[in-house]
């Protein structure tokens, strides 16, 4: 039985670095669904180990938490290949022509701003490659 994908992905063409992008974007697709099938495995064994023989879980909820936080960040690429992510274009598409290139620009310079923002203020936080993670550098130190 054959099966039918609505998934768009995004063309490559004879480019073959792109060729190569989407070839990664898939392997990290696969690796993505690896973690969460085994996040889903973990979290079997851990409610088998918790009721059934009422021991005590050690690293069964870290390793949950982390492959599926990895599993998310890991899918991304494979996500944006399909172009799978949340698209809310209404505004975009009520205006036209011009309205909607200087919409354009001005959500791309918005952008712009708040990574220079997010930049400047963690550059200037006073953490240090020498110092704890998190810890602030004292001033006299």
């Amino acid at each position: 039985m054959a099966t039918h994908s609505f998934a768009v992905t995004a063309r490559t063409g004879d480019n073959g670095f792109l060729r190569f992008v989407a070839a990664l974007s898939t392997v990290a697709g696969w690796c993505s669904a690896a973690m969460i099938v085994a996040a889903v495995v973990i979290t079997c064994q851990m409610i088998f180990i918790r009721f059934v023989l009422n021991g005590s879980t050690v690293w069964q909820t870290e390793a949950v938490v982390y492959l599926v936080i990895a599993a998310t960040l890991v899918g991304l690429p494979y996500v944006q290949r399909l172009r799978g992510h949340v698209n809310v274009d209404l505004i975009p598409l009520a205006l036209h022509g011009r309205a909607r290139r200087w919409l354009c620009y001005l959500t791309l310079g918005l952008s712009i701003v708040i990574v220079a923002v997010m930049f400047w203020h963690g550059s200037s936080s006073g953490i240090s490659p020498g110092t704890a993670a998190g810890a602030r550098k004292r001033s006299g130190a």
